[in-house]
């Protein structure tokens, strides 16, 4: 099994997991700019931190705890599917592409930066969100982002401006 990461200084790496993990299910717990999973060191030569999470990288895993500090970009369909997954946070700075937590249905607590632009389409599809602080910096919402969160009970807008798509909540 794979991962393709980007640093800081524009590199991208391929890493090999195969030597902590027989496949994606048995990720439990990363830490991104600490490269490990599961308590395990993935890599010890990587001497820039890791600002982009490219495609898929840990789609469909077991994840139950992510820590993205310092992750400025997280691509389309990282964490799709996770289903074990149930609180995340969202650093500063960081972007969020189309159905990044699509089909978590553990998810329950999403914390956004509070510099956040925009949330891609189908970011948030299908999770299990109670409740939603947008901040006040967040100008669009795609279509579907938030869709079919069946228990989202309160949702707070920061900003009364913000451009929601069809289907956004």
């Amino acid at each position: 099994w794979l991962i393709e990461i980007a640093t800081a200084m524009n590199g991208t790496k391929t890493y090999s997991l195969h030597s902590c993990l027989k496949s994606a299910k048995d990720i439990m717990s990363v830490s991104i700019n600490d490269i490990t999973i599961n308590g395990k060191r993935v890599n010890s030569d990587l001497k820039e931190p890791i600002v982009k999470l490219k495609n898929y990288a840990f789609a469909e895993s077991n994840i139950t705890n992510i820590d993205l500090t310092g992750v400025k970009e997280i691509g389309a369909n990282v964490f799709q599917r996770c289903k074990m997954l149930s609180e995340v946070s969202i650093p500063e700075g960081c972007s969020l592409k189309a159905t990044v937590f699509a089909w978590c249905s553990n998810l329950t607590k999403v914390t956004l930066p509070s510099d956040l632009n925009e949330i891609g389409t189908y970011v948030f599809v299908e999770c299990n969100i109670k409740e939603l602080v947008l901040p006040e910096s967040l100008s669009k919402i795609a279509e579907y982002a938030f869709s079919k969160n069946i228990n989202l009970e309160k949702v707070y807008i920061k900003n009364p401006e913000s451009n929601l798509a069809v289907g956004s909540l």
